[in-house]
Formats: C-alpha cells, sequence, structure tokens
C-alpha cells in the first residue's frame, strides 16, 4: 500500500483537533493572531511566524508549527527531510503533552513516524488520535495503511470493514481491502473485489494489474495476460507494467509479441534498462532473430550482465561458431562462483574447440568432482586424444558403473579402445 500524502491532513488538523473539543473553543488573542497570520502564508514563513510566539505556551500553535514544519518537508531536499520530520515530531509532542484530549498531534506524530518508516510507532499514534467511527477518509485511510505496514493484518481488515460499510462508494478503502486479500494470498476472495472494483473504476490501470496478478496465481495465464494488456492501454509509459507484460507473453509462447512490447524501452539498447535488454534478447530467440539477439546482448556492458545474460550470449556465439565470444561469457559466469556442473563442462567443451586443451582439462575434471556424467566421458575423450589412454579407459570404466543403461556408451567404448 502506498502512504497518502500529508497534505489533506495539514489542512485539516486544526480544525478536527478543535472539533474534538466539547462546546465552543476559545483561545488567547495572541495565540488567535498567530494562527490566523500563519494560516494565510506559505510553510516556511508560517513556520518562522509560529516559532516566533513568545506568549504562553498553547497546544494549537505548536500543532501548527508541526504541521509548517511538516509541509515545507515537501519542498526541500531528501537530505534535510529527516531533520524537518524530527523538529515537527517535537512540536507534536509539545503539543500533545500541552492538552491531550486533542487528536492532530498524535495524528501528526503518526505521520513523522510513517516518513521515518517506523511503522509500529505511527501505528501506536494512530490508535491514540484516530477514531475509526469518526474519522474522516484521509485519516481512516491512513490508519488501514499503518496497520497494515506495521504487520497487523487483523486490526487493517476490521478498520476496512468499518470503513467500507461508512463509505461503501469509496474506492480507496475497496483498493486497501483488495491489497490486503493479495498479500494474505487469498486471491479467490481477491478475484471477487476487483471485479467489484473494475466496476467502479474500469479506467484504473493497477486495478487491473491486480486483477492480472489474482488471475495469475489463480493459474488462469490467459486472463492475466489480457488484463496486463488493458492495463497497459490505460499507462502505455510504465516501464514495469510493460515488462510484466512482455514475460507473460513470452510464457504464452508469443515472443514475437514481447519483443514488440519491449521495442519502445530499448530503443537505444546501451542506455536501456539491461535486464529488459536482456529479456529482450531472450524473446529475439524465440522470435527466431539470434542476429537481432546478440546485438541487444553486445550492448549491455559487460559489468551489468546477469547470469542469465552471460548464458544466452555464450549460447548465441557457439551457435555461430564465435568461440572466442563464447569462452569470454562462460569464463566470467565461472568468476562469478558458478556451482552447475553442465555449465562448467560446456565451459570445458568451449575451451577444446578453441584448442586450450589444459583449461578444458582442468574444467571437465571441475564437473566430473561434483558427479559422474558427461564430463566424464568429455575429459576421458580428450584425454583419450591426448594420448593418454589410461587414464581415459579408468575414466569411462567410472561412468560405466554410474551410468549403465546409457544408449551411448558403447560408442564411447568404441572411441576410446580405438576400434
Amino acid at each position: 500500500m502506498r502512504v497518502l500524502s500529508v497534505l489533506p491532513f495539514l489542512l485539516s488538523s486544526l480544525l478536527a483537533s478543535a472539533s474534538a473539543v466539547e462546546g465552543p473553543l476559545t483561545v488567547p488573542i495572541p495565540v488567535a493572531q498567530v494562527l490566523n497570520e500563519a494560516r494565510g502564508a506559505d510553510p516556511a514563513t508560517a513556520e518562522k511566524l509560529l516559532a516566533s510566539y513568545s506568549g504562553t505556551p498553547h497546544a494549537l500553535v505548536s500543532l501548527a508549527l508541526g504541521n509548517a514544519r511538516l509541509q515545507r518537508s515537501d519542498s526541500v531536499s531528501a537530505a534535510e527531510r529527516p531533520a524537518l520530520w524530527a523538529a515537527a515530531g517535537e512540536a507534536y509532542a509539545q503539543a500533545a503533552q500541552l492538552d491531550p484530549t486533542l487528536t492532530g498531534p498524535q495524528i501528526g506524530i503518526a505521520r513523522c513516524a510513517a516518513l521515518r518508516s517506523d511503522w509500529p510507532a505511527a501505528l501506536a499514534a494512530c490508535a491514540a488520535g484516530i477514531t475509526p467511527e469518526k474519522a474522516d477518509i484521509n485519516d481512516l485511510a491512513f490508519f488501514i495503511d499503518t496497520a497494515a505496514r506495521a504487520g497487523d493484518s487483523r486490526l487493517a481488515a476490521n478498520l476496512v470493514s468499518q470503513a467500507m460499510i461508512r463509505h461503501p462508494n469509496e474506492p480507496i478503502f475497496r483498493r486497501q481491502e483488495l491489497a490486503l486479500l493479495a498479500a494474505a494470498g487469498r486471491w479467490e476472495e481477491a478475484r471477487a473485489a476487483v471485479l467489484a472494483l473494475l466496476a467502479a473504476t474500469p479506467t484504473d490501470a493497477d486495478v487491473w494489474r491486480t486483477y492480472a496478478g489474482a488471475h495469475a496465481h489463480g493459474g488462469d495465464a490467459e486472463t492475466s495476460r489480457i488484463a496486463l494488456e488493458a492495463a497497459l492501454l490505460l499507462h502505455p509509459d510504465d516501464a514495469a507494467l510493460r515488462r510484466s507484460l512482455a514475460e507473460a507473453q513470452m510464457l504464452a509462447g508469443q515472443a514475437p509479441a514481447a519483443l514488440a512490447t519491449l521495442q519502445v524501452l530499448i530503443t537505444d539498447p546501451v542506455t536501456a534498462d539491461p535486464q529488459v535488454v536482456e529479456l529482450a534478447a531472450r524473446a529475439a530467440v524465440d522470435a527466431d532473430q539470434r542476429e537481432l539477439a546478440r546485438r541487444l546482448l553486445a550492448a549491455v556492458p559487460t559489468a551489468k550482465r546477469s547470469r542469465a545474460g552471460l548464458l544466452l550470449a555464450a549460447r548465441l556465439a557457439s551457435q555461430a561458431d564465435d568461440a572466442a565470444t563464447a569462452d569470454a561469457a562462460l569464463t566470467l559466469v565461472l568468476s562469478q562462483g558458478e556451482a552447475d556442473q553442465a555449465v562448467i563442462a560446456w565451459a570445458g567443451t568451449v575451451a577444446e574447440h578453441r584448442g586450450d586443451a589444459p583449461r578444458a582439462e582442468a574444467l571437465y575434471r571441475q564437473a566430473d568432482a561434483q558427479a559422474v556424467g558427461m564430463a566424464t566421458v568429455r575429459l576421458a575423450l580428450l584425454l583419450q586424444r591426448l594420448g593418454r589412454h589410461d587414464e581415459a579407459v579408468q575414466l569411462l570404466a567410472r561412468y560405466r558403473m554410474a551410468q549403465p543403461d546409457d544408449a551411448q556408451l558403447p560408442v564411447f567404448e568404441r572411441i576410446i579402445s580405438g576400434k
């Protein structure tokens, strides 16, 4: 769930706090004057006015000061924000101490804690300052979001139920319900919830995305893919959504469509997201456009290539009889601690084709040390070609004991025996 903006809270917290006090609210004239001046000022000016107040300490002044600081944090650099959040929290705490009956300070404390991602503290402050039966939509949605992020899914679910009863036509609470169902893995209920939400907001791309996820978890890949297509139509600039659709198209065997979906993101493969370029290369291979796949992979800097991307580059290079490129890609994979026996043996085969017998032998032995398999046979055949007949015979005997049913075993034996 996303954290709601603090702005609606900043505009209403003074009034909300005032309304929590029974009877007409009266304040000293100096307090009223500084509050009125601050109310029409920009956040920085309001903060200065309120901070310079020298009269008898008053909860509403401290509350307004916290609000001004919190609002000003939206317009400063990321490095400056934590200090403003801390200062706002101090002002809210002072307001709560001066008048424990006010709700605004506790909500302000919760907002500051949420901005620090201190969700347990934010939840405690929400519980102290927000009454679900009376809270406005923004505060109630914030309470639900905080409970979910703090890990109290039962409280979040109960709050959502209350919110939907009070505000049955408010989409935000239905979205929060949907997020809770998805987080709990209750996909059958999520599919029902998302249908109701789609009926109310058919042009919401995020809802279509969730609909796709619900059907993907339910095993309905086709409906999930169609939902992703609908979401992308609504948000064609959403790169993550475009990538999700391409992956779904790949799983459906629609490689040309996946390649077309990704084309917008790889107009310049050199500057594009390396993972997206690698996905496009996979799609190009499956679409039988191997040369395009090689060009795409070549555009990804070596340091940014994933294991899968390096292996794909090695496979394409091998198919193109480019042993040097294949060897370079596999060498980089091995340098990263590769443990797959098949990959190690493959690197040995490439080295052998390049005429590097010592490297090939070392790699075959490394793979053979993990388990007796085809690396054992390849090592035996290499040793036979190098004139080390007795070692080759011993290795093949080991393979025969481990794989007695291999239909190719007689062929290997004839090669080793020289017959």
